[in-house]
């Protein structure tokens, strides 16, 4: 079989977003991540804004591989993004928000 034919299917990571910059995940060696949902939740009632990136290995969170940057969700507002993105091995996906208060959970799946 060819490599990266089996996809097993995972939340790959869940995490309350602080203002500082937190990994939410690292793509395995011998590995590519398809990110397919990331669900946000603000649990506070006053607006705040999040950012994610799609870092690539050896980088840092940065704007030029920001996913999202500033996006806003008011109180108690819940975003959800479906797609398609890749990881490859070493990449790391980095979150941060304006303050505490917002939930976000990613899934996908890893592929071999």
């Amino acid at each position: 079989m060819a490599q990266y034919q089996i996809v097993t299917p995972a939340k790959l990571g869940q995490v309350s977003m602080t203002s500082s910059a937190q990994l939410l995940y690292t793509t395995p060696a011998n590995t590519r991540t398809m990110i397919k949902n990331f669900d946000m939740c603000n649990t506070t009632s006053g607006m705040l804004t999040f950012n994610i990136y799609l870092v690539p290995s050896g980088s840092s969170p940065l704007t030029t591989n920001a996913m999202f940057y500033q996006q806003t969700l008011t109180g108690y507002q819940a975003l959800q993004w479906s797609g398609v993105e890749i990881m490859y091995p070493g990449d790391t996906i980095w979150v941060q928000a304006s303050a505490s208060g917002i939930n976000i959970i990613m899934s996908g799946g890893e592929c071999t």
